[in-house]
C-alpha cells in the first residue's frame, strides 16, 4: 500500500529511463554522430567533384556543338587559381561565368602526370570538329575522388579519366 495516496500501486513499479542509461544512449548517439561527420564530409566533397566535372564536360560539349551548328569558332576560357579557397572560373560560349566553389581546377599535362603552369586556358572548338588540346584536373580538399578532363584535338570530343600513371591518363 502506498503511503502518500493509499493506493496498492508502489513508486518503485513505475516504468521510465534511469540517468544512468539515459547517458549511456546520449554517449552512443555522440560516437555515431562523430563517425557519421566524417563520411559526410568526404561524400560532400565527391559531389562538388562530380558536379564540377559534369559542367565543365557539358559545357565544353555545348561549345563543341555550337562550333559545329554554327560553322564559326567557338571559345570556352578557363581562369584556374590552383587553390580551392579561392574560385576558379569557366567562361562559357554564350559569355556566362560559372564559378566552381571549394573545387580545385588545375591545368594538367598527362605525358609527364603532372600539373601545367597555365592560369587559363582558352580551348577553341573548330567548325570541321577539331580543337586545342586541353587536360584539367578537378579535385576536392577532403575528397578522394579526382577526374581528368580530356578535349581530344583531332577530333574536339571530351572524355574523362580518373587516373594518370606511367604518363597516360585513364
Amino acid at each position: 500500500m502506498n503511503v502518500i495516496t493509499g493506493n496498492k500501486k508502489s513508486f518503485l513499479n513505475q516504468r521510465g529511463f534511469s540517468l544512468i542509461e539515459l547517458m549511456i544512449v546520449i554517449a552512443i548517439i555522440g560516437t555515431l554522430l562523430a563517425i557519421s561527420g566524417g563520411a559526410y564530409s568526404s561524400w560532400r566533397g565527391n559531389a562538388r567533384v562530380d558536379s564540377a566535372k559534369e559542367k565543365i564536360v557539358s559545357v565544353l560539349q555545348q561549345t563543341r556543338l555550337t562550333a559545329l551548328s554554327q560553322g564559326a569558332t567557338q571559345t570556352t576560357t578557363f581562369n584556374y587559381t590552383g587553390a580551392a579557397a579561392s574560385p576558379n572560373t569557366l567562361v562559357d560560349v554564350r559569355g556566362q561565368t560559372h564559378t566552381f566553389q571549394n573545387v580545385t581546377l588545375e591545368d594538367f599535362v598527362c605525358g609527364t602526370c603532372a600539373l601545367g603552369v597555365d592560369n587559363t586556358d582558352a580551348i577553341n572548338f573548330q567548325p570541321g570538329g577539331t580543337a586545342t588540346t586541353l587536360t584539367m584536373r578537378v579535385s576536392s580538399p577532403g575528397s578522394a575522388k579526382m577526374f581528368y578532363v580530356l578535349v581530344n584535338p583531332v577530333t574536339g570530343r571530351v572524355d574523362v579519366r580518373k587516373t594518370c600513371t606511367g604518363g597516360v591518363c585513364s
